[in-house]
């Protein structure tokens, strides 16, 4: 036998019914070391599972695409993931890789690691012309690795 378990807070001859999910949310934020959401809208059951997991003092870990995840990882709830191995560094206590990126997207990356900053410091900073650095800052949003509040930029990872 391979082992393994069956854990509910039902009867094994009861009928799944749409307000047992809530319940069985609530197990699995308990029992898993790290809960990872991958996707979520404004209002899902991964975002239940995740204020479960948060309130039970459990690790938390988003991929910052969708709104759902994007509001966890922006509320410090939880930890920004973007691959796989950043979910098994998580787990052994090391911090996530920083992402592979290009010349310009790593200098920007890098301006940011301190504070949120305006498209206009980071392209000052930088040597870079507004356009530019709106361009560059853009696609490492579009990649769920920045987010802009109120004017600013900051980093998701």
């Amino acid at each position: 036998d391979a082992g393994g378990a069956v854990c509910s807070p039902f009867l094994p001859d009861e009928v799944g019914k749409r307000w047992h999910f809530p319940a069985r949310n609530t197990l699995i934020a308990a029992m898993a070391e790290l809960t990872v959401v991958v996707t979520a809208a404004s209002r899902s059951g991964a975002l239940d599972t995740a204020r479960k997991a948060h309130r039970q003092g459990r690790r938390l870990a988003a991929v910052p695409l969708s709104p759902g995840c994007r509001a966890l990882v922006d509320g410090g709830q939880a930890q920004p993931v973007h691959r796989g191995a950043d979910a098994l560094a998580l787990l052994s206590g090391e911090a996530p890789a920083p992402p592979d990126l290009d010349e310009d997207s790593a200098a920007l990356w890098s301006a940011l690691e301190e504070q949120s900053s305006s498209v206009d410091d980071l392209a000052a900073a930088l040597g870079f012309t507004v356009a530019r650095t709106a361009m560059i800052a853009l696609k490492l949003e579009l990649r769920g690795l920045l987010t802009q509040v109120g004017g600013l930029y900051r980093r998701l990872g």
